[in-house]
C-alpha cells in the first residue's frame, strides 16, 4: 500500500481584530486486496484508491471585545476508484452466458441462512477503472456575543452534498446468485436437512438477479442541509451555569438532479397487471414523468431544543446534566430507487423449495423485458421494487440525556454518569408486499403454482388475467402480486433504546498517568441497524404487519466494557526521585524509560436467534428472516470460558442436544423467540497490550538534543486464546469451541532517531 499526504496552511492577520486562514490537504492512497482473496474468482477488488481532498477557509472578525463573527467555507472531495484486472473476461470463460465487456467478471455468489459460509465474487461488476466521487460544499457562520452573565451564540449552517460516478455504473451487471439449503433439503424438513453449499454445487439458485445498465448514465445524486441555531450560556451564580439552546434543521434527502430515477406509486393502476394498483413513476419534468424533483415532501418539523446545567457543589465536586433533541442527516436508506430510466433489473426467485434457475444458463431476460432507457410505468414486473413514501424525507430523531458527578481527590478525577437516549423515525426498510401471517394456515398449498389442481380446487384464481401460470399461490395472494418485494425505504419505523452507567477514573499528573473507564449498558432496537445497501435487512422483520415484535437487543450490544490506559515514566535520572545527578552520560543510560499498558475486558458479541434456511422466505410469507423458538430458559451450561477447548467437543458453552435453548420454528409457523438473547453471546474477551520504550537523550544545549528512541510493543501479552463458540441453531457442534477470537501474541521492536 502506498499512502501519501500533503497539507498546506496559511494564516494572515490584517489586524488584531481581522484574521483569515486557509488550509488544504490531499491524500493519495493506493492499496491492493489484503483482507479478501484476489484472482479470477476472488472477492477482492484487486486494487483500490482513495483520493480525499479538503479545502477550508476561515475568517474571524472581532467587531468589538464582546462580539465575534466566525465564518467558514469548505469543500471536500472524496474520490474513490477500484480495478479488477484479474476478473476481466472470466465470467464468459467459465461458460456463464450474457456477459461481455467491462461486466465480464465472475458473478457474486451469496450463501443464505445459517450455514456460516462467506460470500465471494465481485459485487460491483466492474473489471476496470470504476470510480465514485462524493463532493460536499459547506458554508457556516457563527457569532458570539457577551453581555453581562450571558454568552450568546447564534448562526447558520448550509451544506450541499453530491455523489456521482462514471458514465456507466456497472454494479450488479455481472449477476448475483443466492444459494440456500432449501434446494437440497427435504420439502418436509427445510430447517434440518440440506446445505447452501450443496445447492451451490448443483447450481440450484434460491434467487438470482442481474442489472441492465442504461447506455449512458452520469449519476447526479444530491442531498442538502440547512440549519440555524441560538444558544445561551447563562452564568446564573458563581456556582450554577445554564446552557439553553435551540437548533432548527431542514434536511433535503436523496434525489437525482435530472430526475433519472423512479419508484413504485402504490395508487397508480398498472395496465400490465390488470389495472391493479402499483406502477412505476418517473421523476423529472416532461412527457411520461411525474413533474416532480422528489417523490416526498421536505421535512420542516425538525426543532431541536437543548438544555444543560453545571453546578459546583464544592471546589472539587461538580454536578452536570443535560437533555437535547437531535436529528440525523438523511441517507438513502439503501435506495437505488431504480437509478436511470426504468427498472433495468431482472430477478428470479424460488418458491421456497424448487430452484429459481440453474446458474449454468445465467440470468436470462424475460420475453417482456424492456431495456433502459424507458419511461414505461409497467416495467419491473416480478422484481424487487422500491417505494418512497412521505416518510422518506423525514430526519431520524434522537433524544439524549445525561447526568454526571465529577469529584477530584488526591490527583484523581472520579466521574460517574448515567447516559440515555431514545431514537425514533430512524432509517428502516420494510417490505410492504409481504404475505399476511394469517395465510400460513394454507400450509404447503402456498408453494404450489396458481394453476395447480389443488389450488384451483381450493377456490383460488389468478389475481389478473395475465398473471403467469408458473407463479405460486403465495405470489398471487400478495398485496401487489405483480411485484416481488415492495421495499419502503426510510420508512421511519426504526427505534432504539439505550441506557448506560459510565464510570471513569483519571490521573493526569506526575510520572504515572491513568485513564480507566467502565460502561454497563443495555441497547435495544426495533427495525433499525445499518439500513443501507447490503446491510439493509440485517434486522428485516419476520412479520411486516407486526413490527413491534422485532424489538430486541442491538446486534452489537455489549453490557460490560472495561478499558484501562496507563503510562508510567520510571523515576530515574535527572530531575527524578532516583539517580538525580547532573551527568549527561548517566542520564543517557538510565533515564527516559516508560512503561505503558492498554487493557480491555468486554462482553462477547450476540448471536442471532434465527431458524436456519428461513423457511418463511421465498414462496411462503416472503419474510426476510424466520425467528427461532426458545424451548429452554437456561441458555448457558455454566462452564467457565477458560475451559473451552476446540479439541474437546464434549465441553459446551451453551446447552445442546435435548437441552438446547433454541429450536427451529416449525414449517408454516412464526418463530416466537426474541431476535437476540442477552445470554446467547460469545464468551468474554480479555486483551492486554504492553509497551516499553527508552529514550536515549543527548543534550546539545538548553534547547536542542538528539534523541534515539527504542520501543518494544507486545500485543495480547498473555497470549490469551479467547475461544469463540458455535452459535448456529440446529448445528451438531452448537456451543462447542471453534477458534480464537483474538490473534496470537505479537512482539514488535522499533528504533527512531529524532534530531
Amino acid at each position: 500500500m502506498n499512502d501519501y499526504h500533503y497539507s498546506i496552511k496559511f494564516d494572515h492577520a490584517f489586524s488584531d481584530t481581522n484574521r483569515v486562514s486557509y488550509y488544504m490537504s490531499r491524500q493519495n492512497q493506493d492499496s491492493g486486496a489484503i483482507t479478501n482473496f484476489d484472482g479470477p474468482i476472488g472477492n477482492g477488488l484487486g486494487s483500490s484508491s482513495q483520493r480525499p481532498e479538503n479545502y477550508r477557509v476561515n475568517h474571524d472578525l472581532v467587531l468589538k471585545p464582546t462580539f465575534l463573527i466566525h465564518s467558514m467555507f469548505s469543500f471536500t472531495r472524496q474520490q474513490q476508484a477500484w480495478d479488477n484486472p484479474n476478473q476481466k473476461g472470466f465470467g464468459s470463460k467459465i461458460g456463464l452466458p450474457g456477459l461481455s465487456g467491462l461486466s465480464d467478471a465472475f458473478p457474486r455468489v451469496n450463501f443464505l441462512g445459517a450455514d456460516a459460509l462467506s460470500n465471494w465474487g465481485v459485487q460491483d461488476g466492474k473489471v476496470s477503472n470504476g470510480t465514485q466521487f462524493n463532493w460536499t460544499y459547506h458554508l457556516t457562520q457563527g457569532m458570539t456575543y457577551l453581555r453581562g452573565k450571558h454568552e450568546f451564540k447564534f448562526g447558520w449552517d448550509y451544506r450541499n452534498l453530491r455523489t456521482f460516478s462514471d458514465p456507466l455504473d456497472l454494479a450488479g451487471t455481472n449477476g448475483q446468485y443466492f444459494f440456500n439449503r432449501a434446494q437440497t433439503a427435504l420439502p418436509t424438513a427445510l430447517t434440518t436437512t440440506g446445505h447452501a453449499f450443496a445447492s451451490f454445487l448443483l447450481g440450484a439458485t434460491d434467487q438470482a438477479n442481474l442489472t441492465v445498465t442504461p447506455p449512458t448514465l452520469l449519476l447526479g445524486i444530491r442531498y442538502g442541509y440547512t440549519a440555524g441555531y441560538i444558544n445561551d450560556n447563562w452564568k446564573v451564580t458563581s456556582r450554577l451555569t445554564l446552557n439553553l439552546g435551540m437548533r432548527y434543521e431542514v434536511p433535503v434527502g436523496w434525489h437525482e438532479k435530472d430526475g433519472n430515477y423512479s419508484h413504485v406509486d402504490l395508487k397508480t393502476p398498472n395496465a400490465a397487471a390488470g389495472g391493479l394498483p402499483g406502477a412505476l413513476l418517473f421523476a423529472g419534468y416532461g412527457a411520461g414523468r411525474a413533474n416532480v424533483k422528489r417523490f416526498y415532501p421536505t421535512d420542516f418539523s425538525n426543532i431541536g431544543p437543548r438544555l444543560g446545567f453545571a453546578y459546583r457543589i464544592s471546589n472539587k465536586t461538580v454536578l452536570r446534566g443535560g437533555w437535547g433533541m437531535y436529528y440525523q442527516t438523511l441517507g438513502n436508506g439503501g435506495c437505488g430507487c431504480r437509478l436511470g430510466y426504468g427498472s433495468g433489473f431482472i430477478t428470479y426467485q424460488s418458491n421456497g423449495i424448487d430452484q429459481a434457475l440453474n446458474w449454468d444458463g445465467g440470468v436470462p431476460r424475460p420475453s417482456n423485458f424492456v431495456d433502459p432507457p424507458s419511461l414505461l410505468p409497467t416495467q419491473g414486473l416480478f422484481t424487487d421494487v422500491d417505494h418512497m413514501s412521505e416518510t422518506f424525507g423525514k430526519a431520524p430523531r434522537v433524544r439524549e440525556w445525561s447526568i454526571n458527578l465529577q469529584h477530584e481527590v488526591n490527583n484523581f478525577l472520579i466521574d460517574l454518569a448515567y447516559v440515555g437516549n431514545r431514537g425514533t423515525r430512524l432509517n428502516s426498510t420494510v417490505d410492504i408486499n409481504q404475505l399476511p401471517a394469517s395465510r400460513l394456515l394454507l400450509g404447503s398449498l402456498l408453494t404450489r403454482r396458481i394453476d395447480d389442481p389443488a389450488v384451483v380446487a381450493a377456490g383460488f384464481t389468478k389475481p389478473y388475467a395475465d398473471f403467469p401460470n408458473n407463479r405460486t399461490l403465495a405470489q398471487a395472494l400478495r398485496p401487489y402480486p405483480q411485484y416481488l418485494g415492495v421495499l419502503s425505504r426510510n420508512s421511519s419505523h426504526g427505534k432504539t433504546w439505550y441506557d448506560a452507567f459510565q464510570a471513569k477514573l483519571e490521573r493526569r499528573f506526575g510520572d504515572w498517568q491513568l485513564l480507566s473507564s467502565y460502561t454497563f449498558s443495555k441497547g435495544l432496537a426495533a427495525n433499525h441497524y445499518r439500513q443501507i445497501f447490503s446491510q439493509h435487512f440485517n434486522v428485516g422483520a419476520q412479520d411486516s404487519y407486526n413490527l413491534d415484535d422485532m424489538k430486541s437487543y442491538l446486534p452489537f450490544d455489549q453490557p460490560h466494557i472495561l478499558n484501562v490506559l496507563s503510562s508510567y515514566e520510571l523515576p530515574v535520572g535527572k530531575g527524578k526521585r532516583f539517580m538525580n545527578v547532573d551527568s549527561k552520560i548517566a542520564n543517557f543510560l538510565v533515564g527516559g524509560w516508560n512503561i505503558a499498558a492498554a487493557l480491555q475486558y468486554r462482553s462477547g458479541v450476540l448471536f442471532q436467534v434465527a431458524t436456519p434456511g428461513n423457511p418463511l422466505g421465498n414462496g411462503v410469507l416472503f419474510s426476510r428472516l424466520t425467528k427461532a423458538n426458545q424451548i429452554n430458559s437456561t441458555v448457558r451450561t455454566g462452564i467457565d470460558h477458560s475451559t473451552l477447548d476446540p479439541g474437546n467437543s464434549s465441553v459446551r458453552f451453551f446447552n445442546s442436544g435435548a437441552s438446547a435453548p433454541f429450536a427451529s420454528a416449525a414449517q408454516y409457523t412464526l418463530g416466537s423467540a426474541a431476535l437476540y438473547h442477552s445470554a446467547f453471546r460469545q464468551p468474554m474477551v480479555r486483551e492486554e497490550n504492553l509497551s516499553i520504550s527508552k529514550k536515549f537523550k543527548w543534550e546539545i544545549n538548553d534547547t536542542r538534543s538528539i534523541d534515539f528512541i527504542y520501543r518494544a510493543d507486545m500485543f495480547n501479552l498473555f497470549n490469551r486464546t479467547n475461544f469463540g463458540v458455535n452459535g448456529a441453531i440446529g448445528n451438531a457442534a452448537f456451543g462447542a469451541a471453534t477458534g480464537p477470537q483474538s490473534g496470537p501474541r505479537i512482539i514488535t521492536m522499533g528504533l527512531r532517531l529524532d534530531f
